[in-house]
């Protein structure tokens, strides 16, 4: 089948890869004509994505059957759109709209009784006006951008001294002066991989996580499957079932943010379409067995296998780290490469003597740098392994 993906950059390569692996034709588009995806894809051509009617008229003329599930951000409306158009299997537009607007995301929670942190939403490029939003909202709180991905733009903030300096950071990435003040919600930050077909909703995994400090909060680690009960796993799946359906999620894979504490569980954010940072291409598969691009690819081309089974995956404690170090001038790498046998999947470290590293406020700051996956027995053991490898890169404070 011919199949076009909607965005062409690292994040998108791998799901372009798993289409062509399936013997399907790749058409990519991107508005970056230096795009990785480019290289990969069958044939490639240079649009600006954000432009629906473009989109869409590219794909008419190319007689696009399917589009692909990738991680992206706001521009999964143009996904929705061409699928609306052109009646094709996966999210539609309005769900997509429902996803990427993180203040219709939490006004459909709300009203549905699905639990999720309080907010308010408004414009504004002036300092003064957000700062007084804020104090009058209460602190602690989150800002963050009224649409997008990542963790560009957020920034958490825990007292009057900071408001000043988080609300002039916030702003700088803020291209377009809709922010969202919301409550910061209490507990252990997680991370969900979940799929709808045909609106039957499915628990893939959920992730442990390792955060930057306050007030970035951006995803450094993830370890899966985590280490929860029976019953809060229950809760997880109830709490995602609702969400999608609430949301009008079918026929796509799904990625969460959720909170849990006290045995209650609360979503952060939620999209319907596929983890990004390796999760969905790497993690994902080595943690549970199951290919979840290729699922992806098979659900927007209606080619789902009869002996897919969902509800009885494999459960191997995986994890990913990318190098967050403390800010500084690297001095040294320490070979590793005994280190590296046995329970390291695989390490690619494009960091080098003589590097200036700042401080991770985002995952494009990160995810150059380069990666490591190991496995273990235990969530603990993975961290420690994290832990002792990371540690044989020495920076010097400047």
């Amino acid at each position: 089948m011919k199949l076009l993906s909607i965005g062409a950059g690292k994040e998108q390569i791998y799901s372009i890869k798993k289409a062509i692996e399936k013997g399907h034709y790749v058409i990519a588009i991107d508005g970056n004509k230096e795009s990785e995806g480019f290289k990969l894809a069958n044939e490639y051509s240079v649009v600006d994505i954000s432009k629906e009617n473009e989109v869409i008229e590219f794909a008419k003329k190319n007689n696009i059957e399917g589009i692909l599930q990738v991680p992206i951000g706001r521009f999964l409306s143009t996904i929705g759109a061409v699928n609306d158009s052109l009646n094709l299997k996966g999210i539609s537009k309005e769900a997509a709209l429902n996803c990427v607007n993180k203040t219709k995301t939490n006004e459909i929670l709300f009203h549905n009784n699905i639990g999720c942190a309080g907010q308010i939403t408004l414009k504004t490029f002036d300092n003064m006006e957000l700062i007084n939003k804020i104090n009058d909202f209460g602190l602690p709180c989150v800002i963050k951008p009224k649409f997008g991905s990542g963790s560009s733009g957020v920034r958490i903030i825990n007292n009057k001294a900071e408001v000043e300096k988080m609300v002039a950071e916030h702003l700088e990435e803020n291209l377009t002066g809709e922010v969202i003040i919301e409550e910061l919600l209490e507990g252990i930050e997680y991370g969900v991989d979940f799929v709808v077909i045909d609106n039957s909703g499915y628990l893939v995994l959920v992730r442990e996580k390792e955060l930057t400090d306050i007030p970035f909060r951006q995803e450094v680690a993830f370890i899966g499957p985590a280490n929860l009960e029976d019953i809060i796993y229950d809760k997880v799946f109830n709490i995602m079932d609702k969400a999608t359906k609430a949301l009008g999620i079918n026929n796509t894979l799904v990625h969460a943010d959720i909170m849990i504490k006290d045995n209650e569980v609360k979503i952060i954010e939620i999209s319907g379409r596929p983890s990004g940072l390796l999760l969905s291409s790497k993690i994902v598969p080595l943690s549970t067995g199951l290919d979840y691009l290729g699922l992806g690819v098979d659900i927007v081309t209606s080619n789902i296998s009869k002996d897919l089974n969902l509800t009885n995956l494999e459960k191997n404690c995986v994890g990913i780290s990318f190098f967050n170090l403390n800010e500084g001038k690297v001095v040294d790498i320490t070979d590793i490469s005994e280190m590296l046998k046995g329970n390291v999947i695989e390490y690619i470290n494009n960091i080098n003597i003589n590097d200036e590293l700042t401080i991770i406020k985002k995952g494009k700051d990160l995810i150059d740098r380069g990666h490591v996956i190991v496995k273990g027995k235990t969530v603990d053991e993975v961290k420690l392994l994290f832990k002792n490898i990371l540690q044989n890169i020495k920076i010097e404070n400047v």
